[in-house]
């Protein structure tokens, strides 16, 4: 319960380690089939109103892939040798998702992006 409500007070984005590298080998499944973005949209298909833990969760795996896809190496991500290559994501989509269901972590995750996925 200790980490759930860590997860929820908190205002970064990050993920637990033992998640992420947990989880690295389906997401590296994910981008050899070319299906990153749309498990990205997916994702936040999922998202709701509420800013609970599944919000949490949601936000913090698209903030950790699309960071690992925008800096690579430069994030010291476990995910960025997947993306090292590069994934092609329409940034306007992920931006259009985030703002059809606000809360507070995807306002966090809009204001981290910034322009960024836009440019």
């Amino acid at each position: 319960m200790c980490v759930v409500s860590a997860l929820l007070e908190s205002d970064q984005l990050t993920l637990p380690l033992t998640l992420v590298n947990f989880w690295q080998p389906l997401l590296q499944l994910f981008h050899q089939s070319h299906a990153t973005p749309l498990l990205l949209e997916k994702l936040l298909q999922l998202q709701t109103d509420s800013g609970g833990l599944q919000d949490r969760l949601v936000v913090g795996w698209v903030a950790a892939v699309v960071t690992a896809i925008q800096e690579g190496c430069r994030s010291g991500s476990p995910l960025a040798r997947i993306y090292e290559a590069g994934c092609e994501v329409d940034g306007r989509r992920l931006l259009h998702l985030c703002l059809r269901t606000p809360n507070r972590h995807t306002t966090h995750l809009l204001n981290r992006w910034g322009d960024a996925l836009t440019t």
